[in-house]
C-alpha cells in the first residue's frame, strides 16, 4: 500500500464513488467491469478507470439457499447462452463497453464447466 494511502470499506460501490468524488479515499477497487459502469454512470471527467490487473477475478451466481429449481434453470440459461452464441455477443458487448477485455480462453474454460452435463448442477 502507498504510504499516507487512505483506505477504508464501504457497503456499496455507490458510496465508493461518492467517498472518492468528495476526496475522503484516493482510490477504489473492484472488478473492472464494475469500475468501467461506475466511470460511465459518474462520468468519465471525474473517474479515471486506471489500466491495470491484479490477476483474475472470478465472477459466479448466487441464489438462496434451496433454490435448486432456480439454480438449474440459471444453469439451463447459461448453457443455452453458450449453445446459440448470446454469450459470446455478451462478451463482445462487455468489451465494446469501457474497453473492458475478456479472457475468452479462460471464459471458455470457465463456461465450459458450466455446460458439461456429466458435472451436473452446482448449488
Amino acid at each position: 500500500m502507498a504510504k499516507g494511502a487512505r483506505v477504508r470499506e464501504e457497503p456499496g460501490y455507490d458510496r465508493c464513488v461518492s467517498a472518492l468524488l468528495t476526496d475522503e479515499v484516493d482510490a477504489v477497487v473492484a472488478g473492472r467491469p464494475i469500475l468501467d459502469g461506475l466511470a460511465e454512470e459518474t462520468g468519465h471527467e471525474y473517474v479515471h478507470v486506471a489500466d491495470a490487473s491484479f490477476g483474475v477475478q472470478s465472477y459466479g451466481v448466487a441464489v438462496a439457499k434451496g433454490s435448486t429449481t432456480l439454480a438449474e434453470q440459471v444453469d439451463d440459461a447459461l448453457r443455452q447462452m453458450v449453445k446459440d452464441g448470446s454469450w459470446d455477443a455478451a462478451v463482445r458487448d462487455l468489451e465494446a463497453f469501457g474497453g473492458y477485455r475478456a479472457d475468452r480462453e479462460l471464459c471458455a474454460k470457465r463456461m465450459q464447466s458450466v455446460t458439461d452435463p456429466a458435472r451436473g448442477s452446482q448449488q
